[in-house]
C-alpha cells in the first residue's frame, strides 16, 4: 500500500511512470480556489488563467508532468458543487471531456 502525506498536492509513482493530483475539497472556497487547487494538484505553470478556456488548454497539454499516466484525484464532489455553485457543472464538463490520453479524472465521494 503506498502512503500519501495529508497535505500532499501530489503524489509520483515512479516504478509505474504514474502522477496523482490531489484536490483538497477542504481548500476551495470558490472559482478562484478551485483553480488554486488544481494548479497546485497538475503543477500548472505560472501563465495559468484561470478561466474554463485556460483549464481546457492545461489539462488537453500536460506535458510539464514527464510521465505516462496522470490522475487526478477529486474528493466530495458534493461539497464542491456547493462551493462552486453555478461554475460546478462547466468545470465538470471540461474536467471530463479531456483529450488528452495521459489524463484521468477520478472523483471520490
Amino acid at each position: 500500500m503506498i502512503q500519501i502525506p495529508e497535505h500532499e498536492s501530489f503524489y509520483v509513482h515512479e516504478a509505474s511512470s504514474t502522477y496523482f493530483g490531489f484536490m483538497r475539497e477542504e481548500n476551495i472556497e470558490d472559482i478562484e480556489t478551485f483553480y488554486d487547487e488544481i494548479a497546485k494538484a497538475l503543477c500548472f505553470p505560472a501563465y495559468f488563467g484561470k478561466n474554463l478556456d485556460a483549464l481546457e488548454d492545461m489539462l488537453n497539454d500536460l506535458e510539464w508532468i514527464p510521465y505516462q499516466y496522470i490522475f487526478l484525484i477529486v474528493r466530495s464532489t458534493n461539497s464542491l458543487s456547493i462551493s462552486l455553485d453555478e461554475h460546478f457543472d462547466g468545470l465538470m464538463d471540461v474536467l471530463s471531456d479531456v483529450s488528452n490520453e495521459k489524463f484521468e479524472m477520478i472523483m471520490i465521494e
